[in-house]
């Protein structure tokens, strides 16, 4: 299996948490996952983030695209 050529830190960097407004924001803008390891990886490791929140639900904000 092709390992991703994502970091966690890479795509912690596109995840936020707004608590108060119990929504995770996504971003998605100028990001290419050119391989099924690295869609994989980047939803394992939202969902690793949305389990370490100890909130079970969120409402999700998704940014695709320029502000």
């Amino acid at each position: 299996m092709p390992l991703s050529s994502l970091t966690a830190e890479a795509i912690d960097a596109r995840i936020t948490f707004h608590d108060d407004d119990e929504v995770m924001e996504v971003s998605f803008e100028d990001l290419t996952l050119s391989s099924s390891a690295d869609v994989n990886a980047f939803y394992d490791r939202i969902e690793e983030r949305i389990a370490a929140s100890g909130q079970e639900l969120w409402f999700f904000l998704v940014n695709l695209g320029d502000s």
